[in-house]
């Protein structure tokens, strides 16, 4: 195996964290198997080296999930999970999540509010969105 960081250049990464950075460097001492390190290094920041689309003047989020768009709500929320605990250290970090909640948000509006014929089953989430017709008789009956 190759026994270098194969991560890409800094000026090629998509985003930079020196919060994760240190992260990678301060856990070295904890792995008694360097190969394993040398994966954990590579693989623990890869979608913020590669995947992230941020854009800091408008605090929106874009990241490249695959090549599923209709997973894209479900696939960008699992890739940053592992960032979360570090957001309170790196505001550029939270920044950059909340400005992919913020992209979350608005397509839950165009879905629910701007498309109302649409039926949408979100069983990984345990909810199930009815017709917006539906909604809105059901809350009249209950008033």
């Amino acid at each position: 195996m190759n026994s270098n960081n194969n991560r890409p250049e800094y000026n090629k990464r998509t985003f930079h964290s020196k919060v994760i950075d240190d992260y990678i460097i301060n856990l070295e001492s904890k792995f008694e198997d360097k190969i394993l390190y040398l994966l954990f290094s590579n693989c623990y920041p890869n979608t913020l080296d590669t995947t992230i689309n941020y854009n800091e003047e408008k605090n929106e989020t874009f990241i490249i999930t695959g090549d599923i768009k209709a997973m894209w709500l479900r696939d960008s929320s699992l890739q940053i999970y592992p960032y979360l605990k570090h957001c309170i250290k790196d505001e550029i970090l939270s920044n950059m999540i909340k400005g992919l909640l913020k992209n979350k948000f608005h397509l839950y509006y165009l879905i629910l509010m701007q498309m109302p014929l649409i039926k949408i089953n979100y069983n990984h989430l345990g909810l199930r969105i009815k017709h917006i017709k539906e909604i809105k008789k059901e809350n009249l009956k209950k008033q």
